[in-house]
């Protein structure tokens, strides 16, 4: 391998000077050294260009870095050799190219790799050329590098390499036990920066578990809790488990009517209050609320803005009927049909019944809850008996009074019973 590489340089040495002699030398830094293009033990000498001297100074510290990596990448004998039975279809060289780029993502970190500088070079030639009516610059590095240095980051290497697959199984096992979804995201990204550093088989674990974060991001739900007219409460969940977040949410209102008045996060609870007053009736009523993270973090709550109203009215006759006859009096069963006007519970707190030169009877405590749009049929038994001659139909085919009521939210009111047609069966 080294005889490969020192055939290779000496190759490329051949081919810069036989392209150099076409090139008109503006400038340089002194007597052109024996070095230059050529091969030293326990040396790196490279070669960069750049429209600037400083850029190809920098090009040339870059190129240095390039060697010593690739010269690591080369003598890590057991990844090599697990590589080169793995990978196969390319041979050799798509081992180095591929093992390059681990190596160079695993060595980011390592001391002496960032140490390298142009004050450690032992020396150095520069040369500014005319190429085609064009200025160039030329730098040549002799960069000291034994082979003591060599094995040095090798060890080094592999007490990264050792971090990271200890780092890798870490976060697999951490994100087994999701709390929040900016875990999801701080693992996924983990995952995906060592995806990069691995050629083995931990590259595929690691993009396995990348891929099952991701699915654990697209099934998180938002599940109401409850939702009333003007407040939503929701939390977000990954199958039965609950899960917090620090980031707000987008919310909107079908049609824009809604004003969104507050959006608290109470960790295991979201709590949305909105004002619906600009809101007309419409059954596409809706607060929407989403999340950047996610296109499936998405939930429509709809509300219906009559949701607390109540308003019921009287249809049909009164119907009284007998339960039993003792001769004057009448205990009777009154039956009644009440149209609620909206959906909303409607309960029906007291009850009144009047007939002329007759005392009020008063159902108190009625207490009947109805729920639903339409028609609701009111039975009763009258609380006391009532004159069978002042309260017949015969003698009177009306009936007054009121029926007391409020809505879901406490709000009372009265249906005024007013010569409300009625019958008995006496």
């Amino acid at each position: 391998m080294k005889n490969l590489k020192v055939y290779i340089t000496v190759l490329i040495a051949f081919f810069c000077s036989s392209f150099l002699i076409g090139q008109k030398v503006l400038d340089k830094s002194g007597k052109r050294p024996n070095w230059v293009n050529g091969v030293v033990k326990d040396y790196i000498i490279v070669t960069a260009s750049g429209e600037t001297a400083e850029s190809a100074q920098s090009n040339a510290l870059l190129k240095v870095k390039e060697r010593i990596i690739s010269a690591v990448a080369e003598n890590v004998q057991t990844s090599s050799d697990y590589y080169r039975g793995d990978k196969t279809e390319n041979g050799i060289s798509t081992f180095i190219e591929n093992f390059e780029t681990s190596t160079r993502t695993k060595s980011a970190d390592i001391p002496y790799l960032k140490g390298i500088s142009l004050s450690k070079a032992e020396e150095f030639y520069w040369e500014k050329v005319s190429e085609n009516n064009k200025t160039r610059f030329y730098y040549h590095l002799k960069y000291p590098f034994s082979e003591m240095e060599l094995k040095s980051l090798i060890v080094d290497f592999d007490m990264a390499d050792k971090q990271l697959t200890l780092e890798l199984e870490q976060i697999i096992d951490s994100s087994q036990n999701i709390t929040s979804l900016e875990q999801i995201s701080y693992f996924s990204l983990a995952l995906q920066k060592m995806s990069k550093a691995f050629i083995d088989q931990r590259k595929e674990k690691a993009d396995v578990n990348i891929a099952r974060l991701n699915e654990m991001l697209k099934s998180v739900v938002l599940y109401p809790i409850s939702n009333t007219l003007g407040e939503v409460r929701y939390s977000l969940k990954i199958g039965d488990k609950v899960v917090t977040t620090a980031a707000k949410p987008k919310v909107t209102s079908v049609n824009n009517c809604a004003k969104i008045t507050e959006v608290l996060n109470n960790q295991t609870e979201w709590v949305i209050k909105y004002n619906y007053d600009g809101c007309f009736d419409d059954p596409a009523n809706a607060i929407v609320v989403s999340y950047s993270m996610s296109p499936s973090m998405k939930n429509n709550f709809p509300f219906d803005v009559n949701a607390n109203k109540a308003q019921i009215f009287l249809k049909g006759n009164v119907i009284l009927t007998k339960i039993s006859d003792q001769g004057s009096t009448v205990n009777a069963k009154c039956r009644m049909t009440v149209i609620s006007k909206f959906n909303s519970p409607v309960t029906i707190d007291k009850i009144t019944l009047v007939w002329n030169n007759y005392p009020p009877l008063v159902i108190d405590n009625f207490n009947k809850q109805i729920q639903g749009k339409g028609e609701h049929e009111l039975v009763f038994d009258l609380p006391q008996a009532i004159d069978k001659a002042k309260c017949s139909a015969s003698a009177k085919a009306t009936i007054n009074g009121n029926i007391q009521y409020r809505s879901v939210v406490g709000e009372k009111s009265t249906f005024n019973i007013y010569d409300q047609d009625m019958t008995t069966d006496w």
